[in-house]
Formats: structure tokens, C-alpha cells, sequence
């Protein structure tokens, strides 16, 4: 998946060790997620899973899992606001139900996705 840029995958994991045991996050998705946020410029939630790692066309399930974590992780990152990371999780739960349900459906289960309740 990285080729010859491997080992700037390794570097990261090693850099970032305490990060990795803090947000609890699979080490293939930390490491997607650092080198995303390093090499690759993503900002935001959904920027890394929909463009950098395509799980929310086919992978939604880790999505819905992992998204707090990545979250989390990401709002330290870019040290956002209480309300830049509610803003982020608001958008990305809306994506995931635009992905999820169709349109025509979504008044039918307008808290489908996680169980939210917004």
C-alpha cells in the first residue's frame, strides 16, 4: 500500500508510540492515520476516511467503530475547540448516514447511523 514510503510508516509508528496506546486505535489505522495527517495534509475526520482510506464507500463498519478515536486524535493533533470537534463529528455522522441510507429513506431513520440522537 505505502511502496518505498514504508518506512516513514515505521518512523511514525515509533514517533508517535504514546499516541498509538492512548487512543486505542488499531495499529493499521494509527498508522494510516499519522502518515495521512503528515504525509498526505488530511484535516479532518472525514477527509481521512472517505479520501485517504475509502472505508466510507467500503468499509463503513470500521468507520462507525473507530471514528471517535480518530476523532479524539486528530482534535489533539490540530488542537481544535470543544465546538471545531463537535462540528467534525456532526459532519461526519451526517456522512455516514448519507452513505448508509438513502436520501429518500433517511426521514424514515433520521438517527439510523450509531444510534445518535441529534
Amino acid at each position: 500500500m505505502y511502496g518505498s514510503n514504508i518506512n516513514s510508516i515505521y518512523e511514525l509508528l515509533k514517533k508517535n508510540k504514546e499516541d498509538l496506546l492512548k487512543y486505542k486505535l488499531p495499529i493499521d489505522i494509527f498508522a494510516k492515520l499519522a502518515y495521512a495527517i503528515e504525509d498526505e495534509m488530511a484535516a479532518t475526520p472525514i477527509d481521512f476516511f472517505n479520501r485517504r482510506t475509502s472505508a466510507m464507500l467500503f468499509n463503513i463498519r470500521l468507520v462507525e467503530i473507530w471514528k471517535n478515536q480518530v476523532i479524539d486524535y486528530m482534535a489533539d493533533k490540530f488542537s481544535w475547540t470543544e465546538d471545531q470537534k463537535k462540528k467534525y463529528q456532526i459532519s461526519l455522522d451526517d456522512s455516514l448516514r448519507n452513505t448508509a441510507i438513502p436520501v429518500d429513506e433517511q426521514e424514515e431513520y433520521p438517527h439510523a447511523v450509531n444510534g445518535n440522537k441529534s
